[in-house]
């Protein structure tokens, strides 16, 4: 194998980062990553004291587990080894062994220099199962899983090729458990979510004559517009005349909690105006309405629509 004097570079930046902690490298696609730098990288951080795992999509695992055999394999004599693991892997008494076999795989490729291929799923089903057993009580199972994570924790060291896919939001797992709840305040949350987006269109078009320069709409036949916002300014005038028609009594999304004895006016407004709810704000203007708890959770979610831009980012994307 030919290296060039840059692959050497960004291999030694894989292998001894100068921050000295977890760090994240750029290359231009085509300077040898995959086929080069990486296996080079990975046969020195498998040095018989520490576990090297390269973690990839699961949509490279085979176009990268075909490079590494044919780079380590062939060349060096390393293992490469590939243990999937999700929450069908059985571990009932039938399979009593599954996970005993799980550390026991990963130890021999410790100890012989191999490399461990995984997909970021796998690591991440393994850590929740333990979670999962512990949180159902099977103490006995649960035990074994999170030790073997723990020891795991402190031996391994993961090289992360597309790390910007790999460490992202969308790949990573939620293991529901329990019995299935609805969300708070349905249906009538998706209720208040249509009312403030009826009172968004409805100001589009006097907000589009005051901020020429900051509002753009495309409008559609028979949809919602379209909101371009290219500047703050609309968008927060947008907040501030919402919040003000609700205050105002304008719309009846907080009318679902009951008709309000003196409604609070002033304080709404305040709330929904602020960074930041006060709580005992919130439960003093909620106690006019009979239903307190609806009254306080509506309440909330529209703050949170309004002051995270959580509604304006909708209409953007609309």
């Amino acid at each position: 194998m030919l290296i060039r004097p840059e692959q050497v570079e960004v291999a030694n930046a894989i292998l001894y980062p100068a921050s000295g902690s977890n760090s994240v490298l750029q290359i231009n696609i085509g300077s040898g990553k995959t086929s080069c730098i990486m296996p080079m990288a990975m046969s020195v951080l498998a040095d018989g004291a520490q576990l090297a795992r390269l973690i990839v999509p699961r949509a490279l695992l085979s176009q990268t587990a075909q490079i590494m055999q044919a780079r380590l394999s062939g060349l060096v004599g390393r293992d490469i080894i590939h243990v999937p693991f999700s929450r069908r892997t059985p571990t009932g008494p039938k399979a009593a062994g599954m996970i005993p076999l799980y550390s026991e795989l990963h130890e021999l490729a410790r100890q012989r220099r191999g490399i461990v291929l995984a997909a970021p799923e796998h690591i991440l089903s393994y850590k929740l199962s333990g979670l999962q057993r512990l949180a159902n009580s099977l103490l006995g199972k649960a035990r074994k899983i999170i030790a073997f994570q723990a020891q795991l924790s402190e031996t391994y060291r993961d090289v992360l090729d597309k790390s910007d896919y790999t460490l992202g939001v969308k790949t990573q797992l939620i293991y529901p458990s329990g019995s299935q709840l609805p969300l708070d305040r349905q249906p009538h949350r998706w209720t208040v979510i249509q009312a403030l987006l009826q009172l968004a269109e409805d100001h589009f078009v006097r907000l589009q004559q005051d901020f020429p320069q900051s509002l753009k709409l495309s409008n559609r036949l028979g949809g919602f517009p379209v909101a371009h916002f290219l500047q703050t300014d609309a968008e927060d005038e947008l907040i501030r005349r919402i919040a003000r028609d609700i205050s105002g009594g304008r719309t009846a999304m907080l009318t679902q909690a009951g008709p309000a004895q003196g409604f609070p006016s002033t304080l709404l407004q305040e709330i929904l105006s602020s960074d930041q709810a006060n709580p005992d704000s919130v439960e003093l203007v909620a106690r006019r309405f009979p239903n307190t708890k609806a009254a306080s959770d509506s309440i909330m979610l529209i703050h949170r629509l309004l002051q995270r831009r959580i509604l304006t980012s909708c209409l953007k994307k609309r």
